[in-house]
């Protein structure tokens, strides 16, 4: 009986594994590299949105919303590029266009007693995009 050791082809399978095994650690490690960095820039990137920052953005929004609470009742600034409000007067549309606006979605139709024509005309006329989209309150 005869004892034949491992053929060659077999060793060479080994060592393969073991390259590839080697290669994947190191992809690992740069994956992992990667995690970190993207982690640190993330954090860095949050950190820049302090309290103070925050503070002071809502502090310009509350000055916007006095500057027209007597022109657009019940308004309120959810950010810098959006706002809402009741019906607001002619003289709103100059003050907003003032503030950064560009649109106003009037969501109003034509039977609830307001000139849709001539709010379009006093939208424009400031400067500001019009966009009507009616929803009928009753079946919204």
């Amino acid at each position: 009986m005869a004892i034949a050791s491992q053929p060659p082809r077999r060793r060479s399978t080994r060592l393969f594994e073991r390259i590839a095994g080697a290669i994947r650690k190191v992809t690992t490690e740069r994956d992992e590299m990667k995690r970190i960095v993207l982690l640190s820039l993330t954090v860095a990137a949050l950190s820049m949105l302090t309290p103070a920052g925050i503070r002071q953005d809502r502090d310009k929004l509350d000055k916007i919303e006095q500057a027209l609470k007597d022109d657009v009742p019940r308004i309120l600034c959810v950010d810098e590029r959006i706002a809402t409000g009741g019906q607001p007067t002619d003289s709103a549309f100059a003050k907003l266009a003032a503030n950064g606006y560009r649109s106003v979605l009037n969501l109003r139709t034509g039977s609830e007693g307001v000139d849709l024509k001539h709010e379009q005309e006093a939208i424009e006329k400031a400067g500001l995009r019009y966009i009507n989209i009616p929803v009928v309150s009753s079946a919204p």
